[in-house]
């Protein structure tokens, strides 16, 4: 009985420690929001659009359970404008935070998992 116990307190323990790892995000989306709103129309516009555009892409093929396009035909430049809005709002954030509540927001809008 104590042996079970043990083992659900460590699988536990263990359990929230591996959902604490952040992953290590890499290029533009370890800039902040701050610095995609201030490299509008700056040479790192286009690193940070086309980052944003790989990390849904990335979404799309590693983590969705369907054959599916978390954006349901949302166009890029709607993209670009939320996350604008979002920067804007929480300029402290990385980008890659950012990108996650937009996957979230349209994950909830679409319904696609």
């Amino acid at each position: 009985m104590k042996a079970a116990l043990v083992t659900v307190a460590l699988t536990l323990a263990l359990t929230s420690v591996a959902m604490a790892v952040q992953p290590i995000v890499r290029g533009a989306g370890a800039r902040s929001c701050g610095a995609w709103i201030s490299e509008e129309g700056g040479p790192y516009q286009v690193e940070n659009h086309e980052w944003l555009l790989g990390y849904i892409s990335a979404f799309n093929t590693y983590a969705l359970t369907v054959d599916a396009d978390v954006t349901q035909g949302i166009d890029i430049d709607g993209l670009y404008v939320w996350m604008d809005n979002y920067c804007r709002a929480h300029p402290l954030d990385l980008i890659q935070v950012a990108a996650n509540a937009l996957i979230s927001e349209l994950q909830h809008r679409s319904g696609v998992r």
